[in-house]
């Protein structure tokens, strides 16, 4: 028991320190092209010096990033926060060697160590910027090697702003997504035949039946906030014809916690065709079959399972339980529910399999 403990506590620490380990010898790449730069691509310099910084220029900072754990962040998910971490990290680390420098002035405790202004300026420059490049390159690359291991089925986002955008980021950052975005469509002429994060912009009189086979493409979303529903049916009901599955992104006002999740985008329903709010009569069979009974749903974070959980929640049970396997859909939809004003049931994260 305590090998295994102190594995899993291994496996869960060992990212982050190599991270550390990655950081600090880029600061010593970057502080030697800073001297480099610095004297034109010249070794006009003293580099008995140079040898003598590096060690403490690494422990500077070290330091700075132990204090500000912009290590920490797992590079697959890595963010703008992400990239304010290392800005702060590497302000920090400037300041104390601008500050030891001046102390050193005053007290010499350091023959040697004595690094130019400009040199300071330039590491600092080039440190963010190598630090930043490193997390992104490794999140590309994590990424291409994940898709190339999964089924992948190829996505037309309808509408090319903000909206769409996040969509697209929805769908390309998730783990568990098997959808690439392969285009947009846009009414917007100045948009079309333009990219945006490296995905074409097209037309809508590109969408036929011929298009859409030929790019192998699964699905449809819309993605427009504000679109009238006489103008949505309009849409949707020149792709019904069309191989392919139409989805809908819900409101901006319905994103969890301001975020839109995989398990929001859903297929059009009639309610979102409708100019009205559908009348909802429920059904008075099932409604007596689950009165006051305990009500377990497997897979309840799956595509069907969620929907079932979602239906099951307007009827008067004693308790509903919810198992999944996937933490981030079942926790997607557990926020869902709580925002719908649903709070009597139990989310389980575990594996039916488990007899425990």
């Amino acid at each position: 028991m305590i090998h295994n403990y102190l594995t899993s506590r291994v496996q869960k620490y060992t990212s982050k320190w190599i991270v550390l380990a990655i950081d600090l010898i880029l600061v010593a790449i970057t502080f030697i092209l800073s001297y480099l730069i610095r004297f034109n691509l010249t070794l006009d310099f003293d580099i008995s010096k140079l040898v003598m910084q590096l060690p403490i220029i690494i422990l500077i900072s070290l330091v700075a990033f132990l204090v500000t754990g912009s290590y920490k962040g797992v590079v697959r998910h890595t963010g703008v926060r992400d990239v304010y971490n290392i800005f702060n990290a590497i302000c920090l680390a400037s300041i104390i060697t601008i500050f030891m420098i001046i102390l050193n002035r005053e007290m010499d405790f350091m023959e040697g160590f004595t690094v130019p202004l400009s040199i300071i300026i330039i590491h600092s420059l080039l440190s963010f910027i190598a630090l930043t490049a490193s997390r992104y390159m490794f999140k590309n690359a994590y990424y291409n090697l994940v898709k190339q291991f999964k089924i992948t089925k190829k996505v037309i986002i309808y509408g090319a702003g903000e909206s769409g955008v996040l969509t697209q980021n929805a769908l390309s950052s998730h783990s568990g997504s098997v959808s690439r975005v392969v285009g947009y469509i846009d009414k917007d002429y100045e948009k079309v035949g333009k990219s945006i994060n490296g995905v074409k912009v097209y037309a809508p009189e590109v969408l036929s039946e011929y298009f859409i086979k030929a790019n192998d493409i699964s699905e449809i979303i819309f993605s427009i906030q504000n679109i009238e529903h006489s103008k949505l049916r309009e849409l949707v009901e020149g792709l019904v014809d069309f191989p392919v599955q139409v989805k809908i992104v819900p409101p901006i006002e319905d994103w969890i916690n301001g975020e839109l999740k995989l398990s929001q985008i859903k297929q059009v329903q009639i309610e979102d065709l409708l100019d009205r709010v559908p009348i909802n009569i429920k059904n008075n069979r099932i409604s007596k079959e689950l009165k006051d009974k305990v009500i377990v749903v497997t897979g309840g974070a799956g595509s069907i399972g969620s929907e079932l959980v979602r239906q099951i929640a307007n009827y008067e049970y004693k308790s509903l339980i919810v198992i999944d396997q996937a933490e981030s859909a079942l926790y997607d939809l557990q926020q869902e529910l709580i925002q719908n004003g649903f709070h009597n049931f139990i989310p389980i994260v575990g594996d039916i399999r488990d007899k425990n």
